[in-house]
C-alpha cells in the first residue's frame, strides 16, 4: 500500500471509530447523562441497560472485536507461514482500529458504571488501549521498510546519503557554506540522558513544536537565494526526509530498546484484561443474562 493511501487508509479506520461513538451517544444522550438511580425509569433503559438487546449487544460485539484484533495480528506476527500474507503494518492497523472501536463498545455497554468485576476489566481494558496507543506512537518511530521490517543502522545512512546526493545533484547552485548552514539549522540534538522518559519527551516535542520551528526557520532561509516555489517546497520536503532519517539513526537502538520495554508492560495488562473479562462473561453466563439466542 502506498504511503499516500496507507496514511488515507488509517484516517479513515480512526473516523469510523470516532464516528461510531458519536452516533451511540447521540441516540442514547439523555439516557447516558442520566443519574444512574433514575435511569430505569426512562424508556431507553430495557434496551440500553448492559443486559438490555442494544447495551448487551454492544458488550458482545466490542469483545469480539478486541479478540479479533489480538489474535489476527498475534498470529500473523508470530507465524512465519503468514509473513508474506500482507503488510505487517496494514494488519496493526486493523488491530488498533479492532482493539479501539471494541472498548468503546464495550464502554457504552457498561453504561459509564465502573465498579465490580465488569469494572475492573473495563479499567485494565483502559490500561490496554492507553499503552497500545503509547506502543503505536514509540512503533512508528522505528524505522520500517516497504514491507514493514525494521532498518539497520548501514541501511538508514544508506537512505540519508541516497536522500543527500538527491539534493546535492538538483540544487547545484548552492554552495558548500549553504549546505552546512541548512545542516546546523536541522539538526537534532541528542538527549544528554539516553533514559526512556528523555528519549520520548524529546521525540514528542520535536513532533510537536521543535521540527515545525526548525523548518520554518530553514524555509526563510532558502527564500533569501532565489529559489522558485516549487523548487523551494521539494528542497523543504527533501531536508525533511533527510532530518527525520538522521532523527532514527541517532535514537535507533534507544527506541528498540523502549519498545521491549514497553512489551513488558503492555503484555500483562492485557493478560489482565482477558482474565477479568472471561470471569466477567462466565458470571454472567451463569446468571442467566442472555442476548439474542
Amino acid at each position: 500500500m502506498k504511503k499516500w493511501l496507507h496514511s488515507h487508509y488509517l484516517v479513515l479506520l480512526l473516523i469510523i471509530s470516532f464516528v461510531s461513538a458519536v452516533i451511540i451517544f447521540a441516540n442514547g444522550f439523555f439516557y447516558y447523562t442520566s443519574p444512574i438511580d433514575k435511569r430505569p425509569f426512562q424508556k431507553e433503559h430495557e434496551a440500553l441497560k448492559p443486559g438490555g438487546k442494544v447495551g448487551h449487544g454492544l458488550g458482545i460485539i466490542g469483545t469480539s472485536m478486541i479478540i479479533i484484533g489480538v489474535v489476527s495480528y498475534s498470529t500473523r506476527k508470530r507465524l512465519k507461514m503468514l509473513s508474506t500474507f500482507g503488510n505487517i503494518r496494514d494488519w496493526l492497523n486493523i488491530h488498533i482500529f479492532l482493539c479501539l472501536t471494541g472498548p468503546i463498545l464495550i464502554l457504552f455497554h457498561t453504561t459509564f458504571k465502573f465498579s465490580g468485576i465488569a469494572g475492573a476489566s473495563l479499567w485494565s481494558m483502559l490500561s490496554v488501549v492507553l499503552s497500545g496507543i503509547t506502543g503505536r506512537y514509540i512503533y512508528a518511530q522505528i524505522p520500517k521498510g516497504i514491507k514493514g521490517n525494521e532498518l539497520t543502522a548501514i541501511e538508514l545512512e544508506e537512505m540519508r546519503k541516497e536522500v543527500q546526493n538527491e539534493i546535492i545533484k538538483e540544487f547545484k547552485d548552492l554552495n558548500e557554506d549553504v549546505l552546512n548552514m541548512i545542516d546546523k539549522i536541522i539538526a537534532f540534538k541528542k538527549p544528554e540522558k539516553e533514559s526512556v522518559l528523555s528519549v520520548l519527551l524529546s521525540i514528542f516535542i520535536d513532533d510537536l513544536i521543535g521540527r515545525r520551528k526548525k523548518f520554518t526557520q530553514l524555509r526563510k532561509f532558502l527564500e533569501r537565494y532565489g529559489l522558485k516555489h516549487k523548487e523551494l517546497k521539494h528542497l523543504i520536503k527533501l531536508e525533511e526526509q533527510r532530518y527525520l532519517i538522521m532523527r532514527k539513526i541517532i535514537l535507533l537502538d534507544t527506541l528498540r530498546q523502549i519498545f521491549k520495554y514497553w512489551h513488558v508492560i503492555h503484555l500483562p495488562f492485557t493478560i489482565i484484561m482477558f482474565i477479568l473479562l472471561a470471569i466477567h462473561v462466565f458470571v454472567t453466563f451463569i446468571l442467566g443474562y442472555r442476548w439474542i439466542f
